[in-house]
């Protein structure tokens, strides 16, 4: 959370780190790192309340877990990405059509 509040690469960095620390003195396991990334997925519609910039911070800072080995490729993949909505008009009214892109 504190990576997404303070939106800076240097904090980002910092917890990567610590993350990794925690991982490879056996104190954090790759699996409570994994869950602990799901529960933050599950959670981004309350998130972006607060943090309206969520995704593409989260995204930034799980690409750089990935990298160092934090997560898994799997957990990497599941990263939620914006679903912005439009509206389109046609002959028989207003449809909503979602739009799913990396943002």
């Amino acid at each position: 959370m504190i990576v997404m509040e303070s939106n800076q690469q240097h904090i980002a960095e910092s917890v990567c780190k610590c993350l990794r620390a925690l991982n490879e003195e056996e104190i954090v396991t790759r699996d409570q790192l994994n869950r602990g990334f799901r529960r933050i997925f599950e959670q981004i519609d309350d998130i972006k309340l607060d943090v309206p910039y969520v995704y593409p911070v989260l995204s930034s800072f799980a690409a750089r877990c990935r990298n160092t080995d934090i997560i898994s490729q799997e957990v990497f993949e599941e990263v939620p990405t914006k679903t912005r909505q439009r509206f389109v008009s046609d002959s028989e009214g207003d449809t909503r059509v979602e739009h799913t892109g990396a943002q």
